[in-house]
């Protein structure tokens, strides 16, 4: 099936309609008026077990639902799309693409089982999300319909529909109500204990959709017309005819019937279908696959496309009350709770239900197909590439989150009770590890923060000059800054002095050495001696100064800058990294052989004379972007961005520090870059993608995972009950005055 057929298929049959008609009344109807939260249908408690929330369709769960923004996690659960989940008991349960149902445990964020119903050859799911009833499991797929029991996904009973397609179905009373269309077109209503047929209803024209079904009445969606149904026999009760063939499913509440029909939204009696009102959609605005969700007396509808408005009515007259295009609807299908919208698709985006105004939003790795799940304060989502969103006003993994002006892309230094961190603005935080508050902060144009002795260091840019700073780090006042001519490439403190690398220098100065105490000029080194243009990475060990620039790996006295020796190899230390360790130097390099082969280069030289050791090319490398050596080990931080976003992960390797063997890699769960790995206690941590992960130094097992509402591209720090990292986020709706908004994150760490 190509991709546009399905998705045009999963809002038609996951939604729920000028002239009409009502045809054929045969008998007197209950009266009273329905509303989601009176319904004797809609479900018990605090979970969300069916498609839509409710089996009247609302899309109106109670609780407070998630307006703040929030903090988050994610379990990949499959390989393949699932859908967005019912959730029962702190149990999530999905379905992939193959047909598996997997049940979760959201409190432990373990998989309970996995079931596969037995079936001859291969059937595909549509990312109709299950439906969870009496203790079992319904998921549907290509005119099936699959019972498990919801304990351990042991296969209860199948049924076999006279069609190719079936949406989800919605359970009162004991009783299955599903359509199926395309070869064959029926109403089904099944016994939940078995499977067997109560009764059958053939509609005039095929449609799939999710029935309602309200107080004794199952409400059926056909092609052109929507039936009225007895519940307990299928008798037909009268029908809406006349409508077009656009729209998804019915939506029921306060004694109308609410459709989309095509390019309007309309309203129709329960009592016996006559019409109440009727509205006209800005042309080619509305979603003609949309579902009305219906809360507080309103009716909220979704517009078309990724630009696509919401619009809202009054349910009584059919009134408008608001739309707004800024609120971008990304899913036919919305969930209205705690007096917010959730939309799904990429982003899922938060809006205030009475005004429009975003709330937040979130960037799934795919595509959330449906609007999402929400059960009090949590909100779930599935996307395509098979992961399980969790997000909640709290989280029991963190310890505290800081918000930042703008970004952080800098790794956070901890020092006793305080983390030291820049943000992209250019200020510079002192946050108290406890509690997470501000203990100062100074405004300017500060980058890559270091601390030593009471001192913290970092390079500043104001337009063109640059800066060394020193910051008394009790107080944050400024102690002294010392003007440098070129951008600072990195910079390290030892034994009271501050050696800056320089990139692009117009003096041709490739390293400065600055008095700690006073910013005094020490002496300088580059116009004399280098060929190169721009100095990277700095490292200082037992008085000895190595410096990687574009053509040399320098080893230079550190007390008057003289050279000690040098190495040179065609640039082989452009953009590198330069490690000391146990008496080895090691530093990277980009190589492109002259059949153009990409991979980087790790090389291993003698710290005393620069004799090389050893050299390890690693393949299918485009840039080693974070080295660290530890307890004989070398761990490269490795990509190949050649090719599209996500289709060469990013790689960590460990390497023999002695001999440049490789003892093992693994790809990370990232779909960008890792970040320069941090050891502890025999644990390796690295920044990825929307996380912090830990593996074992052993093996590269993973161990554990932190979830960030962004990307983590610095290494993180760690200490002996917390990490700490610094992120990018993307949860602030944008233009909004946190759209530039960074995080710093305190996870709690176990032993």
């Amino acid at each position: 099936m190509s991709e546009n057929t399905r998705r045009t298929f999963l809002k038609t049959v996951g939604l729920a309609v000028g002239g009409a008609s009502v045809a054929g009344a045969s008998g007197a109807l209950d009266s009273t008026h329905v509303t989601a939260s009176d319904n004797p249908s809609t479900l018990a408690g605090q979970d969300w077990s069916t498609f839509l929330y409710d089996a009247a369709n609302t899309g109106n769960p109670p609780g407070d639902g998630l307006p703040e923004p929030p903090f988050g996690w994610s379990e990949r659960l499959s390989e393949e799309e699932i859908s967005n989940p019912a959730v029962v008991d702190d149990v999530a349960y999905v379905v992939d693409a193959t047909v598996t149902t997997i049940a979760f445990d959201i409190e432990t964020r373990e998989v309970l089982w996995r079931a596969t119903p037995d079936m001859d050859g291969e059937l595909y799911s549509y990312g109709s999300p299950p439906t969870v009833a009496d203790g079992t499991v319904l998921t549907t797929a290509e005119g099936m319909i699959f019972a498990q029991d919801a304990e351990d996904g042991n296969n209860l009973w199948q049924f076999e529909a006279d069609s190719q397609r079936t949406p989800s179905v919605t359970v009162v009373d004991g009783t299955v109500y599903a359509t199926a269309h395309r070869t064959g077109t029926k109403c089904y209503a099944l016994n939940l204990a078995d499977g067997s047929v109560r009764w059958e209803f053939e509609p005039n024209e095929p449609r799939a959709n999710v029935p309602a079904v309200v107080d004794g009445v199952a409400y059926f969606r056909g092609r052109n017309a929507v039936y009225a149904l007895d519940a307990e026999d299928g008798t037909e009760l009268w029908r809406i005819d006349g409508l077009s063939r656009s729209g998804g499913s019915p939506s029921v509440a306060d004694g109308s019937i609410f459709i989309v029909d095509d390019t309007e939204l309309r309203a129709f009696s329960t009592d016996d279908g006559s019409e109440q009102w009727t509205v006209q959609v800005d042309e080619g605005s509305l979603d003609m696959d949309s579902t009305p969700a219906v809360a507080d007396g309103k009716v909220y509808v979704s517009g078309s496309g990724r630009s696509g408005s919401i619009y809202v009515y009054d349910a009584e007259d059919g009134s408008e009350v608001w739309n707004s295009w800024e609120t971008l609807a990304n899913t036919a299908t919305l969930t209205i709770a705690g007096g917010n919208i959730y939309t799904g698709g990429d982003p899922i985006r938060v809006f205030d239900a009475s005004s429009g105004d975003a709330q937040w939003q979130y960037y799934p790795r795919g595509t959330v197909e449906f609007a999402p799940t929400v059960v009090n304060e949590s909100v779930y989502a599935g996307d395509n590439f098979g992961y399980l969103y969790v997000f909640s006003a709290t989280d029991d993994r963190t310890n505290w989150r800081f918000v930042t002006d703008e970004t952080v892309e800098t790794s956070p230094e901890v020092i006793d009770d305080t983390l030291y961190a820049v943000d992209d603005s250019g200020s510079l935080y002192a946050i108290d590890t406890e509690s997470g508050g501000e203990k100062w902060k100074i405004d300017g144009s500060y980058d890559e923060q270091t601390y030593v002795d009471g001192t913290v260091y970092a390079y500043s840019r104001d337009g063109r000059e640059r800066h060394i700073i020193a910051v008394d780090s009790e107080d944050g006042i400024v102690e002294w800054k010392t003007a440098v001519d070129g951008n600072v490439g990195d910079y390290e403190v030892a034994d009271g002095t501050i050696y800056v690398s320089q990139q692009y220098a117009p003096e041709e100065t490739l390293l400065y050495a600055l008095d700690a105490e006073t910013g005094d000029i020490e002496w300088t080194f580059g116009s004399d001696h280098s060929t190169g243009d721009r100095a990277t990475s700095v490292a200082v060990s037992n008085g000895i100064v190595y410096l990687g620039e574009t053509e040399n790996l320098w080893a230079l006295s550190a007390g008057d800058g003289c050279v000690e020796w040098q190495v040179s190899d065609g640039g082989f230390t452009r953009d590198s990294t330069v490690v000391v360790s146990d008496g080895i130097v090691y530093a990277t390099e980009r190589h492109f052989t002259q059949n153009r082969d990409k991979s980087a280069e790790i090389f291993a030289f003698d710290a005393s004379d620069g004799t090389t050791l050893w050299s390890k090319k690693i393949p299918d490398t485009t840039d080693v972007n974070g080295l660290t050596v530890t307890d004989g080990s070398v761990y490269a931080s490795v990509i190949d961005d050649s090719g599209e976003l996500g289709e060469k992960p990013p790689r960590l390797v460990a390497l023999e520090a002695e001999t440049g063997d490789e003892r093992w890699t693994i790809s990370p769960t990232s779909y960008l870059r890792v970040s320069e790995a941090v050891v502890y206690d025999d644990t390796i941590y690295i920044g990825s993608n929307r996380r912090v992960d830990a593996y074992s130094t052993d093996d590269g097992t993973e161990l554990e995972h932190w979830e960030v509402m962004g990307t983590v591209r610095a290494k993180p720090a760690v200490t002996d009950d917390a990490i700490y990292a610094s992120a990018g986020t993307f949860i602030y709706p944008p233009y909004s005055e946190r759209a530039e908004s960074g995080h710093v994150y305190s996870f709690r760490r176990d032993d």
